[in-house]
Formats: structure tokens, sequence, C-alpha cells
């Protein structure tokens, strides 16, 4: 089977970022 690559996006939270080793932030405009 072919490894698949998942990107997983958080919204809010604090400190949930520190889990995560690659993680970066990317802020987005909403309506």
């Amino acid at each position: 089977m072919a490894e698949a690559q998942i990107e997983v996006g958080v919204f809010g939270g604090s400190g949930f970022y520190s889990l995560l080793p690659d993680a970066r932030e990317v802020k987005l405009d909403t309506p």
C-alpha cells in the first residue's frame, strides 16, 4: 500500500500546536 500524506488543520487551540513537530500557522480571511 502506498503511504498517504495527510494535512491536518487545527482551528483555535492554545498550546496544541506544540504537540505537532512540523506545525505552522496559516492565517485565513473568513467572511
